[in-house]
């Protein structure tokens, strides 16, 4: 396979879980669950932010990822990235997930990463159970104040979740903006007026410089150097194909696969998303067949996990998350 080919990196994953990113409540005190309504039925989901936090949460949490810089215009006190002071080269979130900033110039970095929501493989058929603080009423009464529950209802949802990752590996350690040297302020940790052609800042992990395009208007570059973005990557798909904690309100679960499927592609699109289903508690093993026909695959693999899937033609069967993994780093070297 020639490296050059490889555009994109997709990953579609199956996890069991409860529902536990909530939506609004509905009347008084019944917390309700995220749902999505299609032909058939109704289906619980987590939304794509959920994720993304999660996600960011254990890579800072496993692997020392650091928190990008934010700051609040001025114009309408929103809180954004702060751009001014940090670039992809200090910030591994930037990197990933990208940004847009209104603080000098309007300057955007569409993040290499996409994330589908996690949908239910399973309906939702209406599952709801009744709470109560009982045990903190029982403290209030042995000291003999007067105390009663406060009742409430929560929806909930025990099912199968599918979710799909996108990574665009054209943009991944890349970033470019154009600015205009006559504004004021910083960008990237450089000042504005400071700005001319050559080389701006540098160091083991990447480079920034300018270029030129007239007057008083410079596009400013950045990249990552190849060993740091491969550093990145793989602690990136160490967290996503091995699991991440989902936790909400004391109930914790996880995306640790039971299933799980990924490709290196021509194109950045999400593929195998639309082919895994479940087809009486079973993946689907004919219509996944389908996706190693799509011409933009270069190469596949799945990690049957909980399911008892044999050989499946167009792709390399793992019998582990790390092999998974593993294999997909190599064959990007």
């Amino acid at each position: 396979m020639m490296k050059e080919e490889v555009k994109a990196l997709t990953l579609t994953v199956v996890f069991e879980a409860s529902s536990v990113n909530r939506d609004e409540s509905i009347g008084g005190n019944i917390q309700s669950i995220k749902k999505l309504r299609r032909y058939d039925g109704v289906y619980s989901f987590f939304s794509r932010a959920f994720l993304r936090h999660k996600i960011f949460n254990a890579l800072v949490k496993k692997h020392g990822w650091k928190e990008a810089p934010v700051t609040v215009t001025s114009q309408g006190a929103v809180i954004q990235f702060d751009v001014s002071t940090a670039s992809i080269i200090d910030s591994e979130e930037l990197d990933f997930f990208g940004y847009m900033s209104t603080i000098s110039d309007t300057v955007v970095r569409k993040a290499p990463v996409g994330i589908t929501k996690a949908v239910s493989l399973e309906k939702w058929e209406g599952d709801m159970a009744f709470y109560a603080n009982h045990d903190l009423v029982r403290r209030v009464r042995e000291k003999g104040d007067q105390g009663n529950p406060n009742p409430f209802s929560k929806e909930e949802h025990l099912s199968f979740y599918k979710y799909s990752i996108l990574l665009d590996l054209t943009k991944l350690g890349k970033d470019e903006v154009i600015v205009n040297r006559g504004r004021d302020g910083k960008i990237f940790g450089i000042d504005m007026g400071e700005i001319k052609e050559g080389t701006l800042y540098e160091n083991a992990e990447g480079r920034i410089w300018a270029e030129k395009i007239a007057n008083e208007s410079f596009k400013i570059k950045v990249e990552i150097s190849e060993d740091e973005k491969k550093r990145r990557l793989e602690k990136f798909l160490d967290v996503v194909i091995n699991g991440y904690s989902l936790h909400s309100s004391t109930e914790d679960w996880s995306t640790v696969p039971i299933f799980a499927t990924a490709g290196l592609l021509k194109l950045p699109l999400v593929l195998f998303d639309p082919h895994v289903k479940m087809n009486d508690g079973e993946i689907d093993v004919e219509l996944l067949k389908k996706a190693a026909g799509n011409s933009h695959l270069i190469k596949a693999w799945v990690y049957p996990g909980m399911f008892k899937i044999g050989a499946i033609e167009g792709f390399e069967s793992v019998s582990t998350t790390s092999e998974l993994k593993d294999g997909l780093m190599e064959e990007l070297e």
